[in-house]
């Protein structure tokens, strides 16, 4: 049990109560806080508890592990700090900790300035506290105070809190977590962490809630409204949460885009997104004792390229594919990763394509005029798909679903395919692309490719490569090309001048020497 519980603590004026402007718009608040540390609610908050969390019983012990699913400008982050700061300052660790051990509290946000905000409240706390912090106590991304407890704020990355002894984990907007190394980086991070935790430790999840897949949504419907006391599952819209907020501007946004404002404000999962692909249609076309193919004559291969200009976060990719007996094997699937000279990594993707005997490339048509200029130096067409990138991955669906297709076996690949996401737009019609955040280079190039050869499947050889002769043969020579073939003509002039001197010297010294024996 605490020394001081976190409701007496914030209305306390020798403690967090200065940072508390009306206690009156916190009642909700209060009531979640009640819940998490199982201490006495009045009526009202007992029919708040009942609303919010869908159970009826009240809670006997502190939890362990709570989720607050929260709607958007709730004071999500705040409570995270006030959190913090309160179990660094009131916790009893020290009988946890070995002498000179130090425990950590960790803060984890979806990037550097979601963890920069929670730390700027964690040191907005501690200022009411300024003898509990080490002389230069206060880091970059990290707290440090007299009773050897660290407050450290991180990123989403589930190899950021290992080897610590972990007080609590404390994550924030979790729904949002993004990795190209996990398809569901929130859960690889909790068990990557728990190991760590104290006995009397805890793990809080908040967030605003997004789509009925992932770690978030998970938790939601295995624990809300259970009468169980393990796991604490708390949701919340932000007019609940924090009564000073505009309801016209809710009302207003709830209007304009009603399954995406609700999610944000109402704390609704959204209904409108799900996942594209199931993770067994993705093993099923990554079998095992697959190997990348050595390109063959006799084949015929599409080429696919998701291009980009190598100064931001998304890579260069490059897919190739074939079909035989009715199923598409993407052979190939390249990725240069950003920064790059866009130049160099063209020439590098055409040398490949000519492995294959592919001399045309298709992308999309937001890439056509740089991306196109530069493979048409080094003797390639690129081409748009006549498919936008949503149109592409929902044809690819059939593919998977029949078992028409077969992928390299890899992580990256698996993680985009993943996370690719369905949504529906007003009017009825689906859409496909990755989340907000994340990446889908890798699968773009393969499924591009794979789709392009899936569609020319009623064609035969002949008709296939009767549309490829034109290019073939039409193909473009490069200023490099033309000099080389310059330099290559002078050079055998040049032998040709050289032999025919040569012959002339040889002949007139024969001559000579037959004048002379004569």
């Amino acid at each position: 049990m605490n020394q001081v519980d976190i409701i007496t603590a914030i209305k306390d004026k020798d403690l967090f109560r200065p940072l508390f402007r009306d206690l009156k718009t916190w009642v909700a608040w209060f009531t979640f806080l009640k819940a998490l540390y199982a201490l006495p609610m009045d009526s009202e908050e007992i029919k708040l508890y009942q609303q919010c969390t869908g159970r009826k019983k009240l809670p006997k012990k502190e939890f362990k592990e709570a989720y607050m699913i929260c709607g958007r400008r709730g004071g999500k982050s705040y409570i995270a700090a006030l959190i913090a700061v309160y179990l660094a300052l009131f916790g009893q660790f020290e009988q946890y900790l070995s002498p000179g051990e130090t425990g950590y509290i960790f803060c984890f946000g979806t990037d550097k300035r979601q963890a920069k905000i929670i730390l700027d409240f964690c040191k907005a706390f501690l200022s009411l506290f300024p003898d509990a912090i080490e002389p230069d106590g206060i880091l970059t991304w990290e707290i440090r105070l007299r009773k050897k407890i660290n407050i450290s704020v991180k990123t989403g990355n589930y190899k950021a809190g290992r080897g610590f002894s972990t007080c609590a984990i404390i994550l924030d907007e979790l729904a949002f977590y993004r990795s190209e190394e996990s398809v569901n980086p929130a859960e690889e991070l909790v068990n990557s962490l728990l190991p760590g935790l104290l006995p009397n430790g805890l793990l809080l999840g908040l967030s605003t809630p997004y789509s009925k897949w992932g770690y978030l949504y998970e938790i939601f419907k295995n624990y809300y409204a259970k009468e169980q006391d393990d796991i604490l599952v708390f949701k919340g819209s932000t007019l609940l949460m924090n009564p000073t907020y505009q309801e016209s501007i809710i009302k207003r946004l709830i209007k304009r885009d009603r399954a995406k404002m609700t999610s944000e404000y109402m704390a609704e999962f959204r209904a409108d997104i799900e996942a594209f692909l199931s993770e067994d249609l993705i093993d099923k076309s990554m079998k095992e004792g697959y190997f990348e193919k050595l390109p063959k004559p006799s084949i015929i291969y599409e080429a696919f390229t998701d291009s980009s200009g190598g100064r931001g976060q998304d890579s260069f990719t490059l897919g190739i594919a074939h079909q035989q007996d009715g199923i598409v094997t993407v052979d190939k699937v390249v990725e240069a990763k950003p920064p790059f000279n866009p130049e160099q990594v063209t020439k590098y993707f055409s040398e490949i394509l000519k492995k294959y005997h592919c001399w045309k490339v298709q992308g999309d048509r937001y890439a056509a005029g740089f991306v196109a200029d530069n493979f048409r130096k080094e003797g390639i067409v690129y081409k748009e798909f006549e498919l936008t990138k949503s149109e592409l991955y929902i044809e690819s669906q059939g593919m998977f679903t029949m078992e028409k297709i077969k992928l390299p076996k890899d992580d990256k690949l698996k993680t985009q395919l993943l996370c690719l996401e369905r949504k529906t737009r007003s009017g009825g019609k689906d859409s496909v692309d990755h989340p907000t955040g994340g990446h889908d280079d890798c699968c773009n190039a393969a499924l591009g490719s794979a789709v392009s050869i899936y569609r020319k499947m009623g064609q035969s050889s002949e008709e296939i490569l009767a549309q490829r002769r034109p290019i073939l043969s039409s193909r473009p020579e490069t200023t490099f090309q033309k000099e080389a073939q310059k330099r290559r003509t002078m050079e055998q002039q040049m032998r040709r001048d050289i032999l025919r001197e040569l012959r002339e010297e040889e002949l007139g010294t024969t001559k000579e020497s037959i004048a002379r024996r004569e």
